[in-house]
């Protein structure tokens, strides 16, 4: 595991209890689903696209590219979310190991969808900067619907 601390990834806790602090709520109107439909894909075409056609402007920051894959893979996530009615997220951003992470907050809540360069997406909740809920799942994600 590496040393080099991460603002926003902490170590897997064995022990961590899934409180369902964070759920989403439907769109109430056809004005927010197209908001939120625009957001995503401003993400998707802005963000991903752009750091997989032009992988050496990260370089530049000192930040390790996100492979293609692990950018086809958070467009794969960018895409379930965005179907599941969740807002978009307040940040998207490469981290230092060629992953990408989606952040969002709600008041106390804090929450972070992270594609690692190793195939697996972290999903984190923390309540008033407190860990309350994580899990790993392995790609491909399948959805049950």
């Amino acid at each position: 595991m590496p040393t080099e601390a991460n603002a926003f990834i902490t170590p897997r806790l064995p022990d961590a209890v899934d409180t369902n602090a964070v759920t989403y709520e439907p769109f109430a109107s056809e004005a927010e689903r197209e908001a939120a439909a625009h957001a995503w894909q401003h993400i998707i075409d802005e963000h991903l696209i752009e750091w997989g056609r032009k992988p050496d402007q990260l370089d530049e920051e000192g930040i390790q590219p996100p492979a293609p894959r692990t950018i086809a893979r958070a467009a794969q996530v960018a895409g379930l979310l965005w179907k599941a009615g969740a807002p978009a997220p307040a940040n998207v951003a490469p981290d230092t190991h060629g992953g990408i992470g989606f952040h969002w907050r709600e008041g106390e809540i804090y929450q972070t969808y992270r594609i690692t360069s190793d195939g697996y997406l972290d999903w984190s909740v923390f309540n008033d900067a407190r860990l309350v809920s994580r899990q790993r799942v392995p790609f491909p994600i399948t959805v049950r619907e």
